[in-house]
């Protein structure tokens, strides 16, 4: 498994919501209980972790977190599988709780409810996306390229979908590369085509934009500068605060050092104030005063 694949979980683990099949009225708002419950237990954990993070925290909060949270999923397992006894074939509830087992941190137990799901209902593109994610998170790439593949068959309008594996394509680029018969050239470029139209159909989103712009530091050096800066100039446009703003205009400033250009990296350094980038301000700013040897001509 790539250990950067964690940190995509909050994507890639997402099921959107999809036709739900044909049932009674009762099924539907016991499925619809099930989900409730789902929710409200998975929101109260990540505002504990979340608090667990903060130093003000008192200590004892922070060791029993883990009672709590168990405490927290174990009516909700139990209601899942109550449900799934009753209702076997219902597919929709099979990935829900593939979901809340993965954001549990129960992968081991999510791969037979992700078959099923794509079993009984083929035609559910997210199912296959979340089976592709969790071949992934598994490390294996081509059932994972595959899976994709098929979701972006069924739902070739969603943006997630070509996120997700473009992500993935990065990721596991060696993998991508006997997969699609690319060079890593070729490898990189796949991913770009992947994140430029899944930007097409979401044009608004930031993680996004911020993506593919991190994404041209690892393209080959002709052109990469000129090409990143308009990534970053993209995602800088689409900032929705200071926070990511500031950060972005770091990496501008990076990038104008590149391009020879340290009158605007200065301009770019001079817009960030946030206390949290400090040290990499002060990091680019000694790179503005040291820049690199040059090179004498033969």
């Amino acid at each position: 498994m790539k250990p950067g694949f964690l940190l995509l979980l909050f994507l890639l683990n997402t099921a959107l919501a999809q036709p739900a099949p044909a049932e009674s009225e009762s099924v539907r708002r016991e499925y619809r209980r099930l989900l409730a419950s789902d929710d409200a237990a998975t929101a109260k954990i990540r505002l504990w972790i979340r608090d667990s993070q903060d130093p003000d925290t008192p200590e004892t909060r922070q060791i029993t977190l883990a009672g709590r949270i168990q405490t927290e999923v174990e009516p909700v397992l139990e209601a899942y599988h109550a449900f799934i006894d009753n209702h076997p074939n219902h597919a929709q509830a099979r990935l829900s709780f593939a979901s809340f087992l993965t954001d549990i941190g129960r992968h081991e137990t999510v791969l037979p409810h992700l078959l099923k799901a794509t079993e009984l209902a083929p035609e559910l593109p997210g199912a296959w996306n979340n089976l592709a994610n969790h071949y992934g998170y598994q490390g294996d790439p081509e059932q994972a390229f595959r899976c994709y593949e098929k979701a972006l068959a069924l739902a070739p309008q969603e943006p997630l979908y070509y996120q997700n594996y473009a992500a993935a394509v990065f990721l596991f680029r060696q993998d991508a590369g006997y997969h699609f018969q690319l060079e890593a050239s070729g490898v990189l470029a796949k991913v770009l085509e992947l994140y430029g139209r899944a930007q097409e159909l979401d044009p608004d989103n930031f993680l996004l934009a911020e993506k593919i712009a991190q994404t041209h530091y690892s393209l080959p050096a002709p052109g990469k500068p000129q090409a990143a800066l308009q990534a970053w100039k993209k995602a800088e446009s689409l900032a929705p605060g200071e926070f990511e703003r500031q950060g972005v205009a770091l990496h501008l400033a990076r990038i104008y050092l590149q391009l020879d250009n340290p009158d605007q990296a200065r301009q770019e350094l001079e817009q960030v104030y946030l206390p949290i980038y400090e040290r990499l301000k002060e990091q680019i700013g000694q790179e503005i005063l040291s820049p690199p040897p040059t090179v004498p001509d033969p």
